[in-house]
């Protein structure tokens, strides 16, 4: 599992910033197919929605890579 560090300023990160902030698309539309096509794990279930709000603690999950996303304590 990899980890992806939160800064205070991206609380409120969505899913899709979050799924190309892990490397899973290159572009936001590339993120945006990957999440409606049902193809990213959000804490362990399906999450159609784009602009769902992650949170410190998530656990982001494509093609069995698995992104924890962690506070950055700077």
């Amino acid at each position: 599992m990899r980890e992806l560090q939160l800064t205070r300023s991206a609380e409120g990160l969505t899913l899709q910033a979050a799924v190309q902030l892990a490397g899973f698309a290159d572009s936001g539309g590339g993120a945006k197919r990957l999440i409606q096509g049902g193809e990213i794990l959000l804490n362990g279930a399906v999450e159609l929605r784009r602009s769902h709000l992650v949170h410190v603690g998530d656990l982001v999950a494509y093609e069995g890579d698995e992104v924890e996303l962690i506070a950055d304590d700077h």
